[in-house]
């Protein structure tokens, strides 16, 4: 049940506890800090996408504000979640083992508005400036949608650890008919 300060969970005894208080006892931040963070909807964290202080706490996706390219906030989406996710966690393990943590650097944006039957847009840069449309742009938000964003299918062990390498995807390539 939400509370004032932030959604709750259930505490040992069963009953409800603010999850501020929670990450307040967890180091991260005082109370009120934490009740801010949580107010504007998304965490600061640095470029190895861990929270401020000496917490061994990071966060990653549509919690986590990350400078992406050193300029420009993460957006909530697919493009900044998943190699926010991945290169958090192999800073988490870097955390742990004593190695030297990675940078989250993504130097590219697009955007892909689907427009229904239409087709779609797809549009390059923090500017948003349009590249392809119609079919071609449709096509390309498909193979985002249905293939890129989920890990592989075929349960092989290799293969999934491939897909979770600390790295950041090329943009998706464009299906020519350019604007």
């Amino acid at each position: 049940m939400p509370h004032k300060g932030g959604r709750s969970t259930d505490s040992k005894d069963g009953g409800p506890q603010r999850i501020a208080k929670l990450l307040a006892r967890a180091g991260v931040a005082s109370r009120r800090e934490v009740e801010r963070m949580i107010a504007e909807g998304r965490i600061a964290v640095d470029g190895f996408l861990k929270v401020p202080g000496d917490h061994g706490v990071f966060a990653a996706g549509d919690c986590a504000a990350a400078l992406v390219d050193g300029e420009h906030a993460s957006v909530m989406s697919c493009q900044h979640a998943r190699p926010m996710g991945r290169i958090a966690g192999h800073n988490v393990i870097c955390d742990l083992i004593g190695e030297t943590p990675i940078p989250i650097d993504i130097g590219y944006y697009v955007t892909i508005l689907d427009l229904g039957a239409w087709g779609a847009v797809y549009t390059e840069g923090w500017d948003r400036k349009v590249a392809v449309t119609g079919a071609a742009a449709k096509e390309t938000k498909r193979l985002i949608n249905q293939q890129r964003i989920y890990p592989p299918r075929s349960r092989d062990p290799a293969e999934i650890l491939a897909a979770a390498a600390p790295v950041t995807q090329a943009p998706p390539p464009q299906i020519h008919e350019r604007r």
